[in-house]
């Protein structure tokens, strides 16, 4: 309230970072008057092209950045796909609420690939674009309760946006998790020619009480409310929240240029190219152990930073299939069965590699043991939403 990529080389520059933005959900724009309904995109799925709960265990530094373009870990076998005489007999939509060409819509479409194979129905992305997810919300939470309409998008990015405003037609708390799919880790960025050299700088300045300006994309964007939590766990006394953009292809150049100061990114991969170009200095990272392809850069559990849990919950943005409240059992077993066994065949884990995907990544999970991970998520975000009331007004 959302992780390490190794993206592409320099020259893709600007165009990637637009691109895998919408993979997270601060990268989304979020617009504060109630939008006029896109029209939704359905299409096909094809073999995607390549686009873009912390543990207990005591930070360790990874050994090599070189993890970054090994294969992701190998998954286990998947257990056999159960067969239901009903289902499914026409095809499968799975609802991106983000515009095709971002890592949503990627990954779904690869998923989804390799779902068909197993289901023997086709797949297709219905991509839903607008105020940051919610439009694409809506409209999965009127589907019928019948397993032929899947959700990926940024759940997370919903739940922070209640905070300032209401739902208006859609209910997180009623989806029923089918499965786990994937995590991205955050970090805290400055520019390099900003005052902060250190996270020590940053904690002094603002716990002494100065304007520290911090950029974001709409008070129900991701970046607002990560960016009042930031400021929060920190004791940042007089964090001023800029608004005004669009997402991360325009919040990086404003810190570069020192226009705006730090941000709590969700995900390392969009800025990649900043990071190693040295216009972007990544102060930490949010996870137990560090990120791969940031190995020299320390994590908030080696710093000692204040409020660990909370900031680890904001570095570790998790996203997974959902079905709308009352899908039947059997169907949401099926359709959990079906995209482990498509996580774990070899051709997605190939396409993996080939798109940059660590092996921490892939974070496959059954959805009981993810709905549970959800609410403990949900109720830990829930602890800010007077602050960030506060700050929207």
């Amino acid at each position: 309230m959302t992780r390490i990529i190794s993206w592409l080389g320099t020259s893709v520059a600007l165009t990637v970072t637009i691109v895998l933005a919408a993979c997270s959900p601060a990268a989304t724009p979020s617009p504060t008057a109630a939008p006029v309904k896109p029209a939704a995109v359905a299409s096909p799925v094809a073999a995607a092209s390549p686009a873009s709960s912390p543990d207990a265990a005591a930070a360790s530094p990874v050994a090599s950045p070189a993890a970054a373009s090994s294969a992701p870990a190998a998954a286990a076998a998947p257990k056999p796909v159960s067969k239901l005489a009903d289902f499914p007999t026409k095809p499968i939509e799975i609802i991106v609420p983000f515009g095709p060409g971002g890592g949503f819509d990627a990954q779904a479409r690869q998923l989804g690939a390799m779902m068909q194979k197993i289901l023997g129905q086709a797949v297709v992305v219905k991509n839903i674009p607008g105020a940051g997810g919610r439009v694409g919300a809506r409209e999965f939470q009127r589907a019928p309760a019948d397993g032929y309409t899947l959700h990926y998008g940024s759940d997370t990015s919903l739940v922070q946006g209640l905070f300032v405003e209401p739902a208006e037609g859609f209910d997180v708390d009623s989806w029923i998790w089918v499965v786990g799919i994937r995590k991205l880790p955050g970090t805290i960025m400055v520019g390099k020619d900003g005052p902060f050299k250190t996270i020590q700088d940053l904690i002094a300045a603002g716990q002494a009480g100065q304007r520290i300006r911090m950029p974001h994309n709409g008070t129900t964007g991701g970046y607002f409310v990560n960016n009042v939590v930031l400021a929060e766990a920190l004791g940042i006394r007089n964090a001023a929240h800029v608004g005004g953009f669009q997402g991360t292809a325009d919040i990086l150049p404003s810190i570069i240029r020192g226009d705006t100061e730090v941000v709590t990114f969700i995900a390392p991969q969009g800025a990649m190219q900043f990071v190693q170009g040295g216009d972007i200095r990544v102060l930490a990272s949010l996870e137990p152990q560090r990120i791969s392809t940031l190995p020299d850069v320390p994590t908030a559990r080696e710093l000692n930073l204040p409020n660990i849990a909370d900031l680890e919950t904001i570095g570790t943005t998790t996203s997974g299939f959902a079905v709308p409240p009352g899908t039947p059992a059997d169907r949401v077993k099926l359709l959990e069965e079906a995209t482990l066994a498509a996580i774990a065949d070899p051709e997605f884990q190939a396409w993996g590699v080939q798109t940059g995907m660590i092996p921490t990544e892939l974070a496959a999970m059954s959805g009981a043991q993810y709905g549970a991970d959800k609410k403990k998520e949900y109720a830990l975000w829930r602890k800010y939403e007077e602050a960030a009331k506060k700050a929207a007004q």
